[in-house]
């Protein structure tokens, strides 16, 4: 299976976790691809990027206090949010939050 996280590693949502997790403590992914059954079944849009492996569903253990901002400033980083369960979503489509 293509997995487009590793594309261009140095470009990669991939590296942009291995930096976050350097700065901000351990992270633990939670999804990144999702068949259309269960991306449906988790509330996902029909277009949700989770379908490609384009998105990280993640959580972070330690002080993430600034991750946000952080995960904006990266140019591989396009969707970004942060659910009230405390995990965070990016996805290396279009710049857009929700």
């Amino acid at each position: 299976r293509y997995d487009a996280l590793d594309e261009g590693y140095e470009r990669s949502l991939r590296w942009v976790l291995g930096k976050g997790a350097a700065k901000y403590g351990p992270i633990t992914v939670n999804t990144t691809y999702r068949s259309p059954g269960k991306n449906r079944k988790a509330g996902g849009k029909g277009k949700s990027m989770h379908l490609s492996c384009r998105a990280v569903d993640f959580r972070v253990h330690g002080n993430s206090r600034g991750l946000m901002q952080y995960l904006a400033a990266q140019g591989e980083v396009g969707g970004l949010n942060r659910y009230p369960s405390g995990f965070y979503h990016i996805d290396n489509g279009p710049r857009w939050t929700w």
